[in-house]
């Protein structure tokens, strides 16, 4: 649960934040291999994960959606070819967005998303009431405890009354699991690994507690990726903006 605590990072986590973001900015810049084979008509929903699939679909029937961290920008493209009018992605990865871009061209659906690299500071300086639909997968838990707090606040003031918000996290890692994988929490509930901020771990219950304090919880959803167990968690939240 978020304290008056959690507000403000210490300098050893602004340090972590910062690497943990050039972390991910490579990682998003990395070539993948280019597949002759791809097919147009249906590759775009194919994501590995026919659930989060579905959850992004569901954000085609608003009419502004904005897909924070929007990465390869895989999920603004479902929206779109399941009718969304417009998206507008965003992600502090400027490798990210280039990516982005290249996979909406690749779909030829690049006319009605609205691709922008940002600062961390951009979404607390958007205008309240801006969009109907809200999408953010595997953000929130990657990031330290503050900054979650701070998106999660933005978010709900740049949402207008009524929006549809989606929300995917990784899945809680027990005890036993933190240390097979080799992570090593360094502060509460923030794990590292090979010296990087990987995962900010938090149960059901308390991201229930986090995202209900500025949203209506609708719906939690468990799902896992093809080919892992059906014994990994990882959480779709459906919420409402009251």
């Amino acid at each position: 649960m978020m304290d008056k605590n959690t507000n403000k990072m210490s300098e050893f986590m602004e340090k972590e934040y910062a690497k943990s973001l050039d972390f991910w900015n490579d990682w998003l810049g990395q070539e993948e291999e280019n597949d002759e084979n791809l097919n147009l008509d249906t590759a775009w929903y194919e994501i590995g994960s026919k659930v989060l699939a579905e959850a992004a679909a569901e954000l085609a029937t608003q009419k502004q959606v904005l897909d924070y961290g929007c990465g390869s920008g895989w999920a603004s493209v479902i929206m779109v070819k399941r009718g969304c009018p417009h998206v507008t992605a965003v992600d502090v990865s400027e490798n990210g967005v280039k990516a982005a871009i290249q996979y909406a061209e690749t779909f030829h659906v690049k006319e009605q998303i609205t691709f922008l690299p940002i600062t961390t500071q951009w979404l607390k300086q958007q205008q309240p009431d801006s969009y109907d639909g809200f999408f953010c997968s595997n953000v929130l838990d990657v990031v330290p405890t503050p900054v979650c707090e701070a998106i999660i606040k933005s978010a709900a003031n740049v949402c207008k009354k009524g929006a549809k918000v989606i929300i995917g996290l990784n899945p809680y890692f027990e005890q036993e699991l933190i240390e097979k994988k080799g992570f090593e929490e360094r502060e509460k509930n923030h794990l590292f690994y090979k010296d990087i901020l990987r995962i900010v771990n938090h149960s059901d219950e308390e991201w229930t507690t986090i995202l209900g304090t500025y949203f209506k919880v609708v719906e939690l959803r468990h799902f896992h990726w093809d080919g892992e167990p059906d014994t990994v968690n990882r959480r779709i939240f459906v919420l409402e903006k009251e």
